[in-house]
């Protein structure tokens, strides 16, 4: 513990809530309670992540429906940070938004629902520093698929936008 001063709690959506019926659970309070009784800063996220595998299986019975999507990501991210707030030092809001191939947005529906989840957590949480991250930075999936915008032109409009971030994260997932 003399060499760690930061813990993760990742605050999944998919392992929180199975069904559209069901709250989220607890599962994350005794990891902040945890990482709070040693002395730990707590890094919170990503509250929402763009990849297939980390999205409640429930959600894309909404597929079609873009708005009710975006409500409820904005609904999950207003009670993590309604709940946690005050004890999370460093929040990571979103991942993957970039080429995440999570419900066949469109790039601009996920800009949409990025920026709605930043001002989200910025109702809650005003002060928090806050952060996103981009999976592929180097955007070598651009080979694989046409796409409008590269990992530099998302943090460029997010900068531009004066949205409160306080940086940018890169996700260099090998294999």
């Amino acid at each position: 513990l003399g060499t760690i001063n930061t813990g993760v709690v990742p605050f999944s959506w998919s392992e929180t809530e199975g069904s559209s019926d069901q709250a989220g659970s607890d599962n994350f309070e005794e990891q902040v309670r945890w990482c709070r009784k040693l002395g730990l800063r707590i890094c919170g996220g990503p509250l929402l992540n763009f990849d297939r595998n980390e999205l409640p299986d429930w959600l894309y019975l909404w597929e079609d429906d873009t708005e009710s999507l975006q409500s409820y990501m904005v609904s999950y991210v207003e009670s993590i940070v309604s709940r946690y707030a005050g004890k999370v030092s460093l929040w990571h809001v979103w991942a993957g938004i970039n080429n995440g191939m999570a419900m066949n947005f469109s790039e601009e529906q996920r800009l949409r629902i990025g920026v709605a989840a930043l001002e989200a957590l910025r109702k809650f949480d005003p002060s928090t520093p806050a952060f996103v991250s981009f999976n592929q930075p180097f955007g070598e999936y651009l080979s694989r698929r046409a796409m409008d915008l590269a990992p530099i032109h998302y943090a460029d409009t997010l900068i531009r936008a004066d949205l409160g971030i306080s940086g940018f994260g890169l996700e260099l997932n090998m294999g």
